[in-house]
């Protein structure tokens, strides 16, 4: 996550790395309760090999389809365990 996420999400998922600003639209916070509910583990893999670049999403996000499938699942596991900020 570090090494090829934070750039954009930021060191803690939040969406606020220093590659962010400006992007349009801007890196989802991991930390968004409702957001992470709405998306099932296979989805956010899915998002993660994909990418967003391109209809619908239309995001900066790359396509980390380089990344081995343990590596994705790694991943998703570890943005399921970051903090998540309940809405008010």
């Amino acid at each position: 996550f570090m090494a090829s996420c934070a750039t954009c999400h930021g060191e803690t998922g939040l969406g606020d790395g220093p590659v962010a600003v400006g992007l349009n639209p801007p890196p989802a916070s991991f930390a968004d309760a409702a957001m992470m509910a709405d998306m099932a583990d296979g989805y956010i893999f899915w998002r993660i090999s994909e990418g967003g670049v391109g209809d619908p999403f239309n995001s900066a996000m790359p396509a980390w389809n380089f990344f081995s499938e343990e590596q994705i699942w790694q991943l998703v596991s570890f943005l399921r365990a970051l903090p998540a900020e309940e809405p008010y």
